[in-house]
């Protein structure tokens, strides 16, 4: 006897509509195919940030969104990861150059996150030099993304605020050619190592710490003013002394040329 077949039932499915979060002003990211709302939740969707700022200055950069919410029909999708494509960063590199590659995570407001800086510099650079680039970036991203949400500060980087700022101040340290940021990736609480995790330094802390340096720096300069006076008034001391030889030298001279005219003076008398 053959045994009955049993009857599967099919699902409707249907093309739901998904846009971004409000920080993204709610742009339209694409459609996908599921069953229900509830069932296509934390999917990924995968687009290119010059098809939602509809500016093609913006073709090097992906994007990787994750379903979240549903509003009704609607589903709202948050972002997930921004990252420069290699193509566009091997571009960047030239001879005579150095790239400086660093990989820390951040405490946002409302997650974790991952960066990735790139600094290229404008001539070739010392590991100290390096050094402090990679700890002025760290302590200055961790300041401000403590104060920020994710995706607000991902809006700051996009219309090129923060690296503009950044870029001034570290030219100070040395010239760069180019500054970027990577990659920037949530990642849950757990996967959080602490030895990656950077904390913000503390405006008071940090204010402290630059009027030590600047004490130890004048600290350091005074014996140096010091040597370069006394060295200056040597000089001039020795400068001094040389005239007055040199004035004694030519007043002997003087004296005996007097003396064998008056010599000369008598013997023609005498005679």
């Amino acid at each position: 006897m053959a045994k009955p077949k049993k009857r599967v039932k099919k699902i409707k499915k249907h093309w739901l509509r998904v846009y971004a979060s409000k920080h993204f002003d709610n742009v339209f990211l694409g459609e996908v195919y599921g069953s229900s709302p509830e069932a296509v939740l934390n999917r990924h969707l995968f687009t290119n940030l010059s098809l939602l700022t509809n500016n093609y200055n913006h073709q090097h950069t992906n994007l990787v969104f994750q379903i979240t919410n549903v509003s009704g029909e609607k589903l709202v999708a948050h972002l997930k990861r921004y990252e420069l494509q290699q193509a566009f960063i091997k571009r960047l590199v030239r001879r005579r150059r150095s790239k400086i590659d660093d990989s820390f995570i951040v405490a946002f407001k409302d997650q974790y996150a991952v960066v990735k800086p790139l600094i290229i510099t404008a001539s070739k650079t010392s590991k100290a030099i390096n050094t402090s680039l990679r700890k002025f970036l760290r302590q200055h991203i961790a300041s401000i993304a403590s104060g920020k949400l994710f995706e607000e500060f991902v809006v700051d980087v996009i219309k090129t605020r923060l690296l503009l700022d950044f870029k001034k101040q570290m030219n100070k340290i040395h010239p760069i050619a180019n500054l970027e940021l990577r990659v920037l990736e949530t990642i849950p609480r757990e996967k959080v190592s602490v030895k990656r995790l950077v904390k913000p330094v503390q405006q008071e802390r940090f204010l402290k710490h630059k009027k030590q340096l600047r004490m130890r720096n004048q600290l350091q300069r005074q014996p140096q003013k010091l040597q370069s006076k006394e060295q200056g008034q040597d000089k001039s001391q020795s400068k001094v002394q040389g005239k007055d030889q040199s004035h004694s030298e030519t007043s002997t001279e003087t004296s005996a040329q007097d003396q064998v005219k008056n010599q000369n003076v008598s013997n023609t008398v005498q005679v």
